[in-house]
């Protein structure tokens, strides 16, 4: 069993070690297409281990859980759903006053992961029950907002989508109202991006953050003029690093 452990730690090691490098390749603008079949055969070889010691020759897909998660109370009343399921990947529709939570965070508010665990049970499916995973939880949306909530379910279509989302193949794409009028000049937002896990600690942008890089188009200006206090802006948002609270920090 102490073999099998370590089996599993060294691969998921070597797992991190393929998602780091494709990341910085991808950031730098240098990764090839060659590289990215390189790296996707051998995230898919360690998945593919990872997730056969899981199942046992079992049908995971037929150990689903009911879903009922009655017992949970929101202000809104409004439950999450499964929107689409595929092999290894699900999207789930996150209703406002939700928290998409993960490793650092214990929620006040109702755990998405709550909803997830619900339907996906740990005996087949221990990825979405694992906070060093975050649930299986590729991104995040902030409480008071819905959307769409991409996660894997089992190991290999967790990694691939996050060596996706590491190598920019997946695109974010967000509609954003922020106070002000921006400059219709503004297409690009470079500035690291603070990312304590200590809310009171965090500035937002720091130079000693994490490298973070933002798209933006601006799609119109709201209020009776520039000198308004009270004007907005509407902005198309693109986002190539998913920092924790970028759009916040860089608009």
């Amino acid at each position: 069993e102490k073999s099998q452990l370590r089996g599993r730690a060294a691969r998921q090691g070597a797992v991190m070690g393929i998602l780091g490098v494709s990341w910085a390749f991808a950031f730098l603008q240098l990764l090839t297409e060659v590289q990215l079949g390189a790296f996707e055969r051998g995230l898919r070889a360690l998945a593919s281990s990872l997730d056969a010691e899981i199942s046992e020759g079992r049908a995971a897909e037929a150990l689903r859980g009911s879903g009922d998660i009655g017992w949970i109370s929101t202000r809104s009343g409004v439950k999450p759903s499964l929107t689409t399921e595929l092999r290894g990947m699900a999207v789930i529709f996150k209703p406002s006053d939700w928290e998409v939570d993960g490793a650092l965070e214990i929620t006040e508010h109702p755990a998405l992961s709550s909803f997830m665990q619900a339907v996906f049970p740990a005996a087949a499916f221990p990825l979405v029950h694992s906070r060093e995973h975050n649930f299986g939880f590729l991104h995040r949306l902030d409480i008071p907002s819905s959307g769409l909530i991409l996660a894997g379910t089992r190991f290999e279509g967790y990694y691939h989508l996050r060596l996706q989302l590491d190598t920019q193949r997946l695109r974010r794409e967000y509609q954003v109202v922020c106070h002000g009028q921006v400059g219709s000049e503004l297409c690009q937002v470079v500035a690291r991006v603070d990312v304590l896990p200590e809310p009171s600690q965090r500035r937002s942008i720091s130079d000693t953050g994490k490298p973070s890089s933002t798209l933006l188009s601006v799609c119109a200006h709201l209020g009776r003029g520039p000198s308004d206090e009270d004007s907005c802006s509407i902005l198309a948002i693109r986002i190539f690093t998913g920092r924790r609270h970028q759009i916040r920090a860089h608009t």
